[in-house]
């Protein structure tokens, strides 16, 4: 299972990405998995057990980059796959969010979410791999993350399986200036009524 968050802030775009890989039988001393060309060759991989002794990334194909996880001790049951990719936006105001994709995963399904800030309109777009609009989620069901969103989280989506895609379109709100008046006077006059409600007249 996957869960991503992603982000446009003034000078970057950033995203973080968990990963929970369940390997059964006699496990595996290696993970070999594929992310956009876009996000680079400089993301370091994290994995609390068993710890990951080296990362290694072949040549981008078909916009893709395979990465292939080495680990201290045999993988077995469940791990935890960490990744937080931060690039620079440049003039850019549309962002294509990264996922982790799995190569030898049987099954694999997984949470798309945005944050805002709140001078910020973010238009998402939202897709599964047929190219049908993927349906939204209220935040609550996201499982546990070892992550703090830094804005609101306006937006999740559910995948059920690889080459969802998710889009983030970003334009601040322009500053307007706030009219400004000045009263010399000012009165406001209150009643008592029978049923001890008050009625308040200003001019």
């Amino acid at each position: 299972q996957t869960v991503t968050f992603a982000r446009i802030d003034p000078q970057t775009f950033h995203a973080f990405l968990q990963s929970v890989v369940e390997v059964q039988g006699g496990g595996v001393r290696s993970v070999k998995l594929a992310l956009p060309e876009a996000v680079g060759t400089g993301i370091r991989f994290e994995c609390p057990a068993p710890r990951i002794i080296e990362q290694k990334s072949e040549p981008g194909q078909n916009g893709e980059r395979i990465w292939t996880l080495q680990f201290d001790l045999r993988l077995r049951g469940q791990a935890l796959i960490l990744c937080d990719i931060e690039l620079p936006r440049g003039e850019a105001n549309e962002f294509s969010v990264p996922q982790i994709r799995f190569i030898d995963a049987e099954r694999q399904n997984g949470y798309l979410a945005a944050e805002a800030a709140g001078d910020q309109r973010l238009t998402i777009s939202a897709k599964g791999a047929d190219g049908a609009d993927l349906v939204d989620v209220d935040p609550l069901d996201l499982p546990n993350v070892f992550y703090r969103p830094k804005e609101r989280v306006v937006g999740v989506y559910r995948t059920t399986m690889p080459g969802a895609v998710m889009t983030l379109g970003d334009q601040k709100y322009e500053k307007l200036s706030v009219a400004a008046a000045i009263c010399p006077a000012f009165e406001v006059s209150t009643i008592l009524g029978r049923t001890g409600e008050l009625q308040h007249r200003a001019s």
